[in-house]
């Protein structure tokens, strides 16, 4: 299941209320930008365990370079396939670590064909 949030601020918000294990979060967000709820959420030592996966339409160093200074645990420019992401998400949250049943999602309207129900990381073999 995924919870939108069409702004920073809002997602923050339910960063906070739902304390996910993983927020798929958009640079490019009114009123708080991506990186600025990185850092909030980083900042926070209630939402220790919540890796942030940065999805961008902004492909240069220095933007990749920023989400890692923000905290992102990984950056992913767009257009990516939904293989890539699931790669990535399994890759940022390793082995042993399980998903809760909410992801927080923050996106705007161009990139919401992002959403997609994930399945469970494999188990370590």
């Amino acid at each position: 299941e995924f919870v939108v949030a069409h702004d920073g601020h809002e997602g923050l918000e339910k960063v906070r209320a739902e304390r996910p294990d993983l927020v798929l979060l958009d640079v490019m967000l009114p009123h708080m930008d991506g990186y600025e709820v990185c850092t909030a959420v980083n900042a926070d030592p209630a939402l220790s365990g919540t890796r942030i996966i940065i999805l961008t339409g902004q492909g240069q160093r220095s933007d990749s370079l920023n989400a890692l200074a923000a905290g992102a645990a990984a950056y992913l420019t767009k257009p990516f396939s939904p293989h890539e992401l699931l790669s990535v998400v399994r890759e940022t949250l390793g082995c042993g670590v399980r998903l809760t049943p909410l992801t927080i999602s923050l996106t705007t309207s161009a990139s919401d064909n992002c959403n997609r129900q994930l399945p469970p990381s494999p188990r370590c073999g």
